[in-house]
């Protein structure tokens, strides 16, 4: 098939940050999306409510902000009694589904969230590509959710950091096949996973709409500072490589 400039633009960049300092570091960088999370706690770990609040502050302008929320499994108290303060202003939430394969009322659960979420929050669909180590549910059950709460995204994330990032769990092709399968449907696909410059060339060929990173864009690992040169550096990469493909 023949890529034209209509079929191949250039996947918008997200940052996920900890701190008003890195959410400012990521946008001065030029990044398209802010993201919050705790790296130390995880794929999808949760940052306080007194970050999340700090990091709100921080003008953006028009760009999105999602916050990750967690494991299901690990959620002790109503998410959105949690947020109640903070969730004003957040376009997406992500829950991770670790340990959810053997745990039958996820989808219920999942399902009760979205429909119980605030006015202007949706929920992301989050596949795991090392969906067997994370004892998470497979593709199919993820795309099946995501159609069901009418979620305007799936994020394909990996479970487990421990350096081997998105594409040695899945390639290219199969990448591209799982995003044109979503757009039938009129969902977004995310990609996120450990990935590093080298991926990048790969990531333009399958064409998501957005691009997650964190450690790419840190000074020395993902639990270590963002750093607004990495991230304008980033996303020019993603510019010349998106001009290299027409």
């Amino acid at each position: 098939m023949q890529v034209t400039r209509a079929s191949l633009l250039t996947p918008k960049l997200l940052v996920s940050v900890r701190s008003a300092a890195e959410a400012r570091a990521a946008l001065e960088g030029g990044c398209d999306w802010l993201d919050v999370k705790e790296p130390a706690l995880g794929s999808l770990g949760r940052a306080s409510n007194s970050v999340i609040e700090e990091i709100l502050e921080v003008p953006r302008g028009n760009l999105p902000l999602s916050l990750a929320a967690g494991e299901l499994r690990d959620l002790r108290e109503p998410l959105w009694e949690q947020w109640q303060r903070i969730i004003k202003g957040v376009e997406l939430a992500k829950i991770g589904l670790s340990g959810c394969a053997a745990y039958k009322p996820w989808r219920d659960e999942i399902i009760d969230l979205a429909a119980n979420a605030p006015s202007g929050v949706r929920l992301a669909a989050v596949y795991y590509a090392d969906y067997q180590r994370a004892g998470s549910p497979a593709w199919e059950e993820i795309v099946e959710l995501a159609t069901e709460i009418s979620s305007p995204m799936v994020l394909i994330d990996t479970f487990v950091k421990d350096g081997r990032g998105l594409f040695a769990h899945l390639n290219a092709e199969r990448l591209r096949a799982y995003r044109q399968q979503l757009g039938r449907q009129g969902i977004r696909l995310a990609l996120a996973g450990s990935l590093s410059y080298e991926d990048f060339p790969a990531l333009i060929q399958v064409q998501p709409e957005v691009i997650a990173v964190r450690g790419a864009v840190c000074d020395k690992g993902r639990e270590s500072a963002v750093i607004s040169s990495k991230v304008n550096s980033l996303k020019k990469i993603l510019c010349q490589l998106t001009e290299l493909s027409l």
